[in-house]
């Protein structure tokens, strides 16, 4: 993202595992290719920003779709 030209700051992250080592983890890994760019890892991210729960939303309806699109291709039989 930061390569198209977008001014990420900030990025928010529910916890996976502890989010003390999670948050070095990726503070190490991203260092390098986004020094500016600060990682809050907390849990319950999705109740607490609501950006957080707006992507969180955006992805399950994603995911929704691809499975009733999924689920439509298996009843229609192949034509030859």
């Amino acid at each position: 993202m930061l390569s198209h030209g977008f001014n990420l700051t900030n990025v928010y992250i529910d916890t996976v595992g502890k989010k003390e080592t999670y948050q070095a983890n990726l503070e190490r890994d991203y260092m390098i290719k986004a020094p500016n760019v600060s990682f809050v890892v907390s849990e319950k991210a999705d109740s607490k920003f609501p950006i957080v729960g707006a992507a969180s939303i955006c992805a399950k309806v994603t995911r929704d779709n691809i499975i009733r699109d999924e689920k439509i291709r298996e009843r229609i039989p192949e034509i030859e």
